[in-house]
């Protein structure tokens, strides 16, 4: 999840309906904005990405092709 420096979290982020292939990341923003999450196993190197363009205020993205047993 990427918030600019004018977002402000209002809610999460918080992880929901979780299977051993993916999980949605949900989170709520003051400001309507597009939904981007930047995801991977290695911290130092985030190498996927997952958005949703709609500018929304309650976001939730959906994180796939996981695998199961890692961080």
């Amino acid at each position: 999840m990427i918030l600019s420096e004018s977002d402000t979290l209002e809610r999460g982020p918080y992880l929901q309906l979780g299977t051993p292939r993916e999980i949605t990341v949900r989170w709520r923003t003051q400001a309507f904005t597009e939904s981007r999450v930047l995801f991977g196993t290695n911290p130092a190197g985030l190498d996927r990405v997952a958005t949703d363009p709609e500018p929304v205020a309650d976001h939730e993205v959906v994180l796939d092709g996981l695998e199961p047993d890692t961080r």
